[in-house]
């Protein structure tokens, strides 16, 4: 079975760079640029309520969560392998909500030119175990390094992409890489792993 299970925030879609936007726009100070913190905490200046409620917010407004942009190198290489038959699925640490999900299905759609077989949210900040045990062995591509570590204890070939926030991570597993187009040698049977 070609399956790819994936994340969607800052692994195929650009969420960090879109949620910067978005609490700039509503005046509100921020420290660094969340994609290389990827702690919202940090970037905000806040506490953990806070950043949920602001999380919970931008996720729940269709204008923000059907028109993240796509990561260039996912928008390259998704059409392509999915014109090679590999099928899609997210599973992704969001709101767990209904619209939520058809919200991100139709980013997804709009982003890619074509529908993923599901879209998975744990619920914020929730673990992704429960989700990926539902799977046989597959591929598993996150951004971060713990849900990547969880993938590969669970079988499967778990793929990091490289961020500023996962660079502690060291070790053969998960595989790390740079890019999607890296994946898409991976699917192929060309291993360029990020050095």
């Amino acid at each position: 079975m070609k399956l790819i299970l994936t994340d969607i925030d800052d692994t195929i879609l650009r969420f960090g760079d879109s949620f910067q936007d978005w609490v700039e726009a509503k005046g509100l100070t921020t420290y660094g640029r969340l994609r290389d913190l990827c702690c919202v905490e940090d970037f905000l200046g806040c506490d953990r309520p806070r950043a949920n409620e602001l999380i919970t917010e931008c996720s729940l407004d269709p204008a923000f969560m059907e028109n993240l942009r796509p990561e260039p190198d996912a928008l390259e290489y998704l059409p392509k392998l999915h014109a090679e038959g590999w099928r899609f699925i997210a599973i992704t640490s969001c709101v767990n909500d209904d619209g939520v999900a058809e919200m991100r299905a139709k980013n997804i759609k709009q982003a890619f030119g074509f529908e993923f077989e599901d879209v998975l949210c744990t619920g914020l900040l929730q673990p992704k175990a429960e989700f990926l045990a539902r799977f046989d062995p597959t591929y598993w591509v996150e951004d971060n390094a713990h849900h990547a570590v969880v993938g590969a204890d669970l079988g499967h070939t778990s793929i990091l992409l490289d961020r500023p926030y996962n660079r502690h991570l060291d070790g053969p597993s998960p595989i790390r890489v740079n890019d999607w187009e890296e994946i898409y040698g991976l699917t192929q049977g060309v291993i360029h792993a990020a050095a």
